[in-house]
């Protein structure tokens, strides 16, 4: 399964996209919620198996490692 990184800024696109394309089983899907809660609970509500919503990443090596 090859993992896609979301990293889109609108919460009404990210929902959107999410929603749509969350039922595609070939793709797991990382959300960069960033420090918005507010999307980060929603995605996490969707309970995808293919979907994780993730927040505030810090350590460039650790973002890194998401697209590798």
């Amino acid at each position: 399964m090859r993992p896609l990184i979301l990293s889109i800024n609108l919460l009404r696109i990210r929902l959107h996209i999410v929603t749509k394309i969350g039922n595609n089983k070939n793709f797991h899907f990382y959300v960069l919620c960033g420090t918005n809660q507010t999307l980060y609970q929603r995605i996490a509500k969707l309970k995808k198996n293919n979907i994780t919503a993730m927040g505030y990443i810090d350590s460039r090596e650790k973002m890194n490692a998401l697209y590798d």
